[in-house]
């Protein structure tokens, strides 16, 4: 049986560079829905069994600015990502949402991974 948990977030503890090294590695959510409030901390119901420190590595991915709430994301593989899956991955999100500022972000983010390469 899958359990809710509700995790909240500060916005403001976010860190891009250990993010970077973190997101590789961590497993994506299913189906999760972010409800906003005030002083940039959200609380998320999950409804997948994840740390809190994957929890928090994706939304920090997703929501790093003034995306609308409610939204839900699309289911995505839980296999080890590396940089070029996720990229992808975001890619696809983003398109399959049709929001301009995950692309943006996707587009960023690959900017990165080239520099990188």
């Amino acid at each position: 049986m899958v359990q809710s948990t509700t995790i909240v977030f500060n916005f403001e503890e976010f860190n891009y560079p250990v993010f970077m090294e973190q997101v590789a590695n961590s497993v994506f959510i299913t189906d999760m829905i972010t409800t906003c409030s005030t002083d940039n901390i959200f609380n998320i119901p999950i409804k997948y069994s994840l740390t809190k420190e994957e929890v928090d590595i994706y939304f920090e991915w997703c929501s790093a600015s003034t995306i609308d709430c409610p939204l839900k994301f699309i289911e995505l593989d839980t296999y080890k990502h590396t940089n070029a899956n996720l990229l992808k991955k975001f890619i696809l999100l983003a398109d399959y949402l049709d929001d301009k500022f995950l692309n943006q972000l996707a587009i960023a983010f690959a900017m990165d991974f080239i520099k990188e390469l």
